[in-house]
């Protein structure tokens, strides 16, 4: 029988052009994305409680992210520097890689790397591919399998996906 492993792919909250002097891995979030931080982690514990483990790009805006999840969650966060790229292989080749022990994990990290990733990962239809992961939003996706390097190119299916836009309303139930 297979086992079911879940991968969930986040994209960091909006970060702050504000420095341009200031390098792009250490730019931190706007307000906006400060907010949104927030919001989602407060989502994340109440929705997505499956969550055995965060692994996070190093960068500023990624992993102040990454930290109000495990604040809020107390998920186990790993900072993994192969996680801060545009890049899609090495998200690829970073799930591929993963113990088999792990039945779901959530990685953090940058586009345009996390919307091909899910655009690989998942089986979409072409109207439903995704343009663009909106920043600070998650992508739930589940695949039949007993371990992680055994994942094909639209092997899974997206069970879940959540934006800040969409949970506005939603903050003020949160506590």
């Amino acid at each position: 029988m297979l086992v079911k492993k879940s991968l969930y792919l986040i994209r960091h909250a909006k970060s702050s052009w504000s420095d341009p002097d200031l390098a792009d891995h250490d730019r931190p979030l706007n307000s906006r994305g400060l907010r949104d931080k927030e919001v989602m982690s407060k989502f994340i514990r109440s929705h997505f409680s499956d969550i055995e483990i965060i692994f996070s790009s190093s960068a500023c805006r990624a992993l102040d992210y990454a930290l109000s999840i495990h604040r809020h969650t107390n998920i186990p966060l790993n900072v993994e520097e192969r996680l801060y790229t545009f890049k899609v292989r090495p998200i690829l080749q970073f799930v591929f890689d993963l113990p088999d022990s792990y039945k779901t994990v959530a990685l953090i990290g940058h586009n345009p790397a996390m919307t091909e990733a899910v655009n690989l990962f998942a089986r979409l239809k072409p109207e439903k591919k995704i343009v663009n992961l909106p920043t600070a939003a998650i992508v739930k996706i589940e695949f039949e399998t007993t371990n992680w390097s055994s994942i094909g190119k639209y092997s899974g299916a997206v069970v879940d996906f959540a934006k800040p836009k969409n949970l506005d309303s939603y903050e003020d139930d949160l506590d």
